[in-house]
């Protein structure tokens, strides 16, 4: 859904590409400058559980934005959404990366670019897809509910980690 979001801005609010153009210039360039804070909150919180906060926040961000009545509501919820986002991309990286062994982190690299083209090519196909054939609101419920899923996936299979290594080690 990120992928069309400017769409999404144009056909339910009108917008031009200036007002576009400003808009996620000022959500792009605040959200870089927020991400700066990163170590401050994985200092709070492990990474996991950040990067699992970040993702179940931004369900309810995604349905803010799409199913807003009023275009500041809506952008809003998008600053909020890139904000944030853009706060858990490097310690998602970093994560990812401490999941693996040394000998495993080129590959992983390389199959971390790939999955995330591969999103990006096949996310935005359903979601045009979804507001085409369905409704422009449709493709932010998808996109809210991948986003759910992805963050119980991360429960499903690291969440326990730390627990189980405490106990073999007792």
């Amino acid at each position: 859904m990120i992928a069309l979001l400017q769409y999404y801005f144009v056909k339910r609010f009108g917008l031009l590409p200036g007002s576009l153009g400003v808009i996620f210039t000022i959500s792009g360039f605040a959200g870089g400058v927020f991400a700066l804070t990163a170590p401050l909150f994985v200092r709070r919180w492990s990474k996991l559980r950040l990067i699992v906060s970040v993702e179940y926040l931004s369900v309810p961000l995604m349905l803010l934005i799409g199913f807003a009545p009023t275009l500041p509501l809506a952008i809003t919820g998008e600053y909020a959404r890139s904000f944030t986002r853009t706060l858990i991309e490097p310690v998602y990286s970093a994560f990812a990366m401490e999941q693996v062994s040394d000998r495993q982190r080129a590959t992983l690299a390389g199959l971390y670019s790939v999955t995330w083209s591969i999103g990006f090519s096949i996310g935005p196909s359903i979601a045009g897809w979804l507001q085409r054939n369905v409704n422009l609101y449709s493709s932010f419920v998808y996109g809210a509910g991948c986003l759910a899923l992805s963050a119980t996936l991360l429960i499903f299979f690291f969440g326990r980690k730390k627990t189980q290594l405490a106990s073999a080690a007792s």
